[in-house]
């Protein structure tokens, strides 16, 4: 009972205070609508906003990577289909250049075999051998090739370069010996002087051994064929000094360059007739 009685004080005590505290506020224009609004109403309006706000920031965020990875991938593209067109470029500009370096290479040809005036057969280049100093083009016995015939070339249409000799030939194909071939033996002379001299092969370049210093070479000398023999025409270009050794009193070593690099060109011609004048 007493416990009872405490209870309803308590309550009583409580409401007395609510009024209390509730005509206080009135007095200074604190309404029930503004405690509710500032306690209730504006905290749930903000969680709200920044909840909208935080999702609009992540749907932007989200737009705007799927718009970069979509715009990625069609650079990627993009990127792929220009060096796809660039190599397809590329190899048109190759073709177009081998084009035209063999038209030149022709024309050069042409060159020398008016300025020559003899019987010669234009060849295709079509197998090289590096190794074993040979190479290999598509004529042969059928167009009137046959073994010693001397095969030129010419880098500027005006000068015939010596490439070798046909050393064996078949049906349709001919195999023509390197002037640089170990086995190769001609005889040469400086084109600036006279004097005959034996030219030999050394598997990549060329080379004579001289017994006489009564005729002086010089780095940079030309030696071409002479009038001595009954296969090469004279003045045929065979090789540049690019060295002078001194083997003993009487003797010294020339070392010559080949005129040409005979694995990149792609025709030459045979001379098919030549009589010594």
């Amino acid at each position: 009972m007493h416990s009872s009685n405490e209870k309803i004080l308590v309550i009583v005590i409580s409401l007395v205070l609510l009024l209390i505290f509730v005509s206080g506020i009135a007095s200074y224009g604190i309404t029930f609508n503004k405690i509710y609004d500032f306690l209730i109403l504006k905290p749930i309006k903000n969680l709200i906003f920044t909840v909208n706000s935080t999702a609009q920031s992540i749907e932007n965020y989200l737009i705007s990577y799927l718009i970069s990875i979509k715009n990625g991938a069609e650079i990627v593209k993009e990127n792929k289909d220009l060096k796809n067109e660039i190599e397809i470029l590329k190899a048109r500009l190759k073709l177009l250049l081998g084009y035209y370096n063999e038209n030149q290479e022709l024309r050069n040809l042409l060159g020398i075999k008016s300025k020559l005036t003899l019987n010669m057969k234009g060849a295709h280049v079509i197998f090289y051998d590096g190794l074993n100093n040979f190479i290999v083009i598509d004529v042969g016995k059928n167009d009137g090739i046959t073994e010693r015939m001397s095969v030129v070339y010419s880098n500027d249409g005006m000068n015939a370069v010596l490439v070798g000799i046909i050393q064996s030939a078949s049906a349709k194909t001919s195999k023509v010996m390197l002037i640089t071939n170990k086995a190769f033996r001609i005889s040469v002379t400086n084109s600036s002087h006279y004097g005959v001299d034996i030219l030999e092969g050394t598997g990549d370049a060329l080379f004579i051994t001289k017994f006489s210093y009564k005729l002086e070479d010089n780095i940079g000398d030309v030696f071409v064929t002479t009038e001595l023999s009954d296969i090469y025409p004279p003045n045929l270009f065979v090789g540049k000094l690019v060295k002078i050794e001194n083997k003993s009193v009487s003797e010294k070593k020339l070392t010559l360059s080949p005129i040409l690099d005979f694995y990149k060109i792609r025709n030459v011609l045979v001379i098919t007739s030549y009589e010594k004048k």
